[in-house]
């Protein structure tokens, strides 16, 4: 009759205390458990991504970024194999162009190099 009379009066069932009510409903407790559960691993997974400078890349922009790259990687091999095909003839074509002459100053000999070794020490 209580429970009656505390619902007519105001709607609000003051007379049932929160813990009452948690007792009585295990299935919501159980729940709203999950519920928070997953936002919280969420929030967790969002913090973390953002914390390490990660970004999130759908699979469809993650292939087209792929076939990209493939193709990129083809044309550079391209390039490379026009390159190496017209620059070793041309390099190897005039044997008299190569310069045999040292572009440091200085004696770099086994010899002068001890020599100076033991002089500066």
């Amino acid at each position: 009759m209580l429970l009656h009379n505390a619902r007519i009066v105001g709607g609000l069932m003051s007379s049932i205390s929160l813990k009452s009510r948690v007792e009585n409903h295990v299935v919501v407790l159980f729940l709203s458990t999950l519920v928070v559960g997953f936002g919280a691993g969420i929030g967790a997974y969002k913090a973390l991504i953002s914390l390490s400078g990660q970004v999130v890349v759908s699979s469809e922009t993650l292939d087209r970024k792929e076939a990209e790259a493939s193709e990129c990687e083809g044309q550079l091999a391209a390039l490379r194999a026009d390159h190496s095909a017209k620059a070793v003839p041309e390099k190897l074509s005039d044997p008299a162009r190569i310069s045999f002459e040292s572009t440091t100053s200085g004696d770099h000999s086994p010899i002068n190099n001890s020599a100076g070794a033991e002089s500066r020490a």
